[in-house]
C-alpha cells in the first residue's frame, strides 16, 4: 500500500473517527502517550532493525527505537530481528554461528525492496552512536545469561546513554542484573504471559508491555498493571486512527507501532481534537479552514474575545503563520490570554504543515512568488466582520522568518509586526550555517508535514543548489528592505545564532524600509536562549539579576494596542534600540548586568585584534615566531561531541574542550574589566589534508573557578572561503586565509576573568560533520568520508586571531 494511499484513507478515516470514539475521548488520552516507540526501527518503509530504519524512526518524531540485540559467534553484539534471520543470512545458518563480520557481508535490505540492496546487519555500537542525544533506545534482549547481559551494559555505558537506555528485559532474574548493571536505565518488561505482571512490577520494572490480545482475553489485565504500579505499553502494527483509538482507550504510557511516522501522525491528528479549554474566561476556540488564491486551504486555530459569542462585535487581527504543532496546552492559554485583550488571535500553519492543505515547500509558499499564502491569510482576516480591518502578526523563529516575507508583499491592511528570533536568509540564517549542510536536522522535519514524503523532496532541492544562487535569493529578505513598510518591534537573543538575522532586520528596515518603516523600528537584545517567551532571568546555567526578565506578553498587547486601536500608551517613545551588557553573574559588584540605550546598531567600538599564541595562549601581542601552528585530527566518522540540538550557550563547555581534538587559546586572568560589545570576527590562517573541511570557533567567558560559559559560536565550511557564491576546494597542504563572523554579543569580562577562543572541526550531532572529501555534498552521509589532519597557523608570517569589538565610552 502506498503511502499516498495511506494518507488519503488517514483523513477519510479521521473524519469519521471521532465520531465513532467521543465517548472514548481519544485527544484526551493521546495527550497521555509519553513514549511513542518505533517496533523494530520503522519496518513498513525502511528495512528493520538496521541503521536506515533508526535514522527514519528518528526523522518521523518517534521518541525511542526498539533494536533486537543478539550476539555473534564471536562474541559482538549486533541488532537484527527474528523474521530476517533466515533471510540475511542466505539460509546458511542461525546467526549466531557467524561472525560480525560474516554478517556484515549479507544483505539485510533487498528482501524488503530492491531499492535497499546494501543494507547491511549493524552492530549495537552502532544504533547506540546513531541515538545519542537524538532518542531513547529500546533493547529488545534475549535471556542468554550473566555474559551476554553484562555486554549489553558495557556497550550502553561506553558507546551510549544509560540515562536514555529502555532496557528490555525477560525474566525477572535478568531485570535484577540489569538494576545492578545499569541503575539509570529504565525497564520495559518483556513478560511471557499476563501471569508475569506482579513479579515483574515488584523488582522494579517500570513498564510492563501488554499484547492486545492478552487485554481481548481478560478486560482485567490494565487494572492489574495500575495496581501493581507500572506503566503501560501496548504493541499497535499500522498506526490508523482505528487501531490507535481502541488502544488509547486503555490509557497506554506508552504505544509501538511497525509504522511509527503514521503513528506519530495519528496521534498528532488526535491532539489537535483537544477538549475546551477550562480557564479560558469566555474566549472562543474554534478551528477554520483560510482559502488561499489556487484553492488550497491552510488549517488555522482562533480565539475570538470572549464578547464574541454574546454580541457582533469586530475586533483587530493579530496571527502567527509557523509549521510546528500549535496544541499544546501553554500554546493556547497564550492566544486566550492574548485574546483576552481584545484582539482575535489566530495560529496559522504552512501549506502542508499539519492539518493544512497542499504540497509542503518550506517558506516558499508565504514569500513573493506565485504563492503569497502570508498575503491571501492576512487579507482574509481583514475582509471578516468581526474584524475592524488592522491586522498584525506576531512570531519568534519560523514565526519571525514567516513576517519578514509577509512584510515585503505589502498587504494593505497590515498594520505593525512583532518579531521575536527571526531570520532573513534562509541560506545564511536556516538551511546552511556558514556554509555547513544539517540534513538530519532537517529530514526530521518530515514529522510537520501532512505529507513527510514531501519534505525529501525539497531537501533534495536545497542539495541541488549548493551555492548561493538564484534559488536561495528569491528567499533572501535582505535584498526587499525597500518593500518592508510597517513598523516593527524585534528582540533578538544573545545566546542565539539567529541573533545575526534579529539584528540584520532591524537595521535593514530602519534604514532601507519604505516610508512607515524607516525610523520607526525598534530593536531589544537581551541574555537569552532562542524562543518564543523564554525570557526570564534564568538562562541555562546562568542566574542572571531579575532586571534581565523581559514580559513578552505584556510589551506585545501594549505594542498592538497602540498600531491597531489607536491607544496613545507612548509604545512609539521608547529608545530605537535597548541591549542587556551582560556580566559575571554570581560575583557582588561585578560590572555589567545593566541594560543601556542607542539611537542605532551598533554602538561605537573598536576592532581590536587578539592574536592566537603557540602556547595556547590569547594575547594582544601578534606571535613573535616566524613559524609556528597547532595541528589536530578532523574525523567525520568519529567527531567530537556536542550533545545538543540547540546552541547550548549560557553553558559550561569544558567538556567539549577537554575532547582530544579540540583546541582552546585563553588570555591570562584579566587584571581590568574588558568590555566587548558589538560583532566577532574571526581571522584564521589554516591548512588541511583535506579538500574541504569545517571550522568551528567558540568564544567563553572562562570564571576563576574554571567554568567556561560559552556566548556566541559559529562556524564556516573551507570550500565557501570566498563566498557562498561559488564553492573553491583546499589545496592539500597549502595555507589559505579563512575570515567570517562568529556573532553578535554584549558581554564585560570580569577582572580575573579569562576569555577563551575555542577552536574544533567536529562537534556533532550540533554539528553535522563535513565528509572531508571535496566531492559534491550529499543528504545521506557517504560511505568513504575521509579523516584530515588540519593546522591552525599562528607566528609572525599568518597571524590568526579574532577581532574584538572593544567597548568605547
Amino acid at each position: 500500500m502506498s503511502t499516498l494511499f495511506h494518507r488519503a484513507w488517514f483523513y477519510v478515516a479521521l473524519a469519521i473517527v471521532p465520531f465513532q470514539l467521543a465517548a472514548a475521548n481519544p485527544a484526551l488520552q493521546a495527550g497521555r502517550v509519553k513514549q511513542i516507540i518505533a517496533h523494530r526501527g520503522a519496518s513498513t518503509e525502511r528495512p528493520e532493525c538496521t541503521l536506515a530504519a533508526v535514522r527514519r524512526a528518528i526523522d518521523v518524531g518517534t521518541t525511542a527505537v526498539e533494536v533486537d540485540v543478539r550476539t555473534s559467534a564471536d562474541g559482538q553484539l549486533f541488532i537484527l530481528h527474528d523474521a530476517t534471520l533466515d533471510r540475511t543470512t542466505d539460509g546458511k545458518g542461525a546467526a549466531n554461528q557467524l561472525t560480525l563480520a560474516e554478517l556484515q557481508k549479507f544483505d539485510a535490505g533487498s528482501w524488503f525492496h530492491q531499492k535497499f540492496k546494501g543494507e547491511r546487519i549493524p552492530s549495537l555500537r552502532e544504533a547506540l552512536e546513531e541515538c545519542v542525544g537524538k532518542v531513547d533506545i529500546l533493547l529488545d534482549l534475549k535471556e542468554q545469561g550473566d555474559v551476554y547481559d553484562r555486554r549489553v551494559a558495557d556497550s550502553v555505558k561506553k558507546h551510549g546513554d544509560p540515562a536514555r537506555t529502555i532496557v528490555g528485559v525477560r525474566s525477572v532474574a535478568q531485570a535484577k542484573r540489569f538494576r545492578a548493571l545499569l541503575p539509570g536505565a529504565r525497564q520495559w518488561g518483556l513478560i511471557p504471559n499476563p501471569d508475569s505482571i506482579e513479579p515483574f512490577a515488584k523488582v522494579g520494572v517500570e513498564i510492563i508491555r501488554l499484547w492486545p490480545r492478552w487485554i481481548a482475553a481478560d478486560d482485567k489485565l490494565i487494572a492489574r498493571v495500575a495496581m501493581a504500579g507500572a506503566k503501560l505499553h501496548l504493541n499497535g502494527t499500522n498506526g490508523s486512527p482505528n487501531e490507535v483509538a481502541r488502544l488509547l482507550k486503555h490509557t497506554p504510557f506508552s504505544l509501538s507501532s511497525d509504522d511509527p511516522n503514521r503513528l506519530v501522525f495519528t496521534l498528532k491528528a488526535f491532539l489537535e481534537e483537544r477538549p475546551p479549554l477550562a480557564d479560558a474566561d469566555g474566549v472562543v476556540e474554534k478551528h477554520i479552514w483560510i482559502p488561499m488564491r489556487d484553492g488550497t486551504r491552510l488549517s488555522a486555530w482562533v480565539y475570538f474575545p470572549n464578547a464574541f459569542s454574546k454580541s457582533k462585535g469586530a475586533w483587530p487581527c493579530v496571527f502567527e503563520q509557523r509549521y510546528a504543532f500549535r496544541r499544546n496546552l501553554s500554546t493556547r492559554r497564550d492566544m486566550a490570554r492574548m485574546a483576552r485583550e481584545g484582539f482575535v488571535t489566530a495560529l496559522v500553519s504552512f501549506r502542508g504543515a499539519q492539518r493544512s492543505e497542499g504540497k509542503w515547500v518550506g517558506y516558499r509558499a508565504l514569500q513573493w512568488g506565485k504563492l503569497r499564502d502570508g498575503y491571501d491569510a492576512c487579507e482574509w482576516f481583514a475582509k471578516q466582520k468581526w474584524c475592524t480591518g488592522k491586522v498584525g502578526t506576531f512570531g519568534a523563529s519560523q514565526g519571525g522568518y514567516s513576517q519578514n516575507y509577509l512584510a515585503v508583499t505589502r498587504p494593505p491592511h497590515l498594520v505593525c509586526q512583532y518579531m521575536v528570533d527571526t531570520g532573513l536568509s534562509l541560506f545564511r540564517e536556516g538551511y546552511r550555517i556558514g556554509g555547513a549542510t544539517k540534513p538530519n536536522r532537517f529530514k526530521g522535519m518530515d514529522a510537520n508535514c501532512r505529507v513527510p514524503a514531501h519534505n525529501r523532496v525539497l531537501l533534495a532541492e536545497w542539495f541541488r543548489h549548493p551555492t548561493y544562487d538564484d534559488y536561495w535569493r528569491d528567499e533572501d529578505c535582505t535584498l526587499h528592505f525597500d518593500q518592508m513598510n510597517v513598523p516593527c518591534m524585534t528582540i533578538g537573543s544573545w545566546y542565539d545564532f539567529m541573533n545575526q538575522g534579529s539584528i540584520g532586520s532591524f537595521v535593514g528596515r530602519q534604514h532601507k524600509g519604505g516610508a512607515e518603516s524607516r525610523g520607526r523600528q525598534q530593536l531589544l537584545i537581551g541574555p537569552w536562549l532562542h524562543g518564543r517567551r523564554n525570557k526570564g532571568n534564568r538562562v541555562a546555567e546562568m542566574q542572571y539579576p531579575e532586571n534581565a526578565a523581559w514580559d513578552v506578553h505584556a510589551h506585545m498587547v501594549r505594542w498592538f494596542k497602540h498600531h491597531l486601536k489607536g491607544q496613545a500608551n507612548g509604545a512609539m517613545n521608547d529608545p530605537a534600540v535597548r541591549y542587556y551588557v551582560m556580566g559575571a553573574v554570581g560575583e557582588p559588584n561585578a560590572p555589567g548586568n545593566t541594560w543601556r540605550t542607542a539611537k542605532d546598531w551598533p554602538p561605537a567600538a573598536q576592532p581590536t585584534p587578539m592574536y592566537l599564541q603557540t602556547s595556547g595562549g590569547l594575547s594582544l601581542e601578534s606571535a613573535p615566531n616566524r613559524t609556528g601552528g597547532t595541528s589536530y585530527l578532523s574525523d567525520p566518522l568519529n567527531p567530537m561531541s556536542i550533545p545538543a540540538r540547540g546552541f547550548p550557550g549560557a553553558r559550561d563547555a569544558r567538556a567539549f574542550e577537554k575532547q582530544k581534538e579540540v583546541l582552546t587559546f585563553t588570555t591570562a586572568p584579566l587584571k581590568k574589566p574588558v568590555e566587548w560589545t558589538g560583532r566577532v570576527q574571526a581571522e584564521l590562517f589554516i591548512s588541511s589534508t583535506a579538500r574541504d573541511t569545517d571550522f568551528i570557533v567558540r568564544i567563553s567567558d572562562v570564571y576563576p573557578d574554571g567554568r567556561s560559559i560559552l556566548i556566541i559560536d559559529y562556524p564556516l565550511r573551507a570550500r565557501y572561503r570566498e563566498g557562498f557564491e561559488k564553492e573553491v576546494l583546499l589545496e592539500p597542504g597549502k595555507v589559505h586565509k579563512l575570515t567570517w563572523p562568529i556573532g553578535w554579543l554584549s558581554q564585560i569580562f570580569n577582572k580575573g576573568h579569562r576569555i577563551r577562543v575555542t577552536i574544533a572541526s567536529t562537534g556533532a550531532p550540533y554539528f553535522e560533520p563535513n565528509p572531508q572529501t571535496g566531492k559534491p555534498l550529499t543528504i545521506e552521509f557517504p560511505a568513504d568520508a575521509q579523516k584530515a589532519i588540519n593546522t591552525i597557523h599562528h607566528n609572525h608570517l599568518h597571524q590568526s586571531r579574532i577581532i574584538a569589538p572593544v567597548a568605547t565610552k
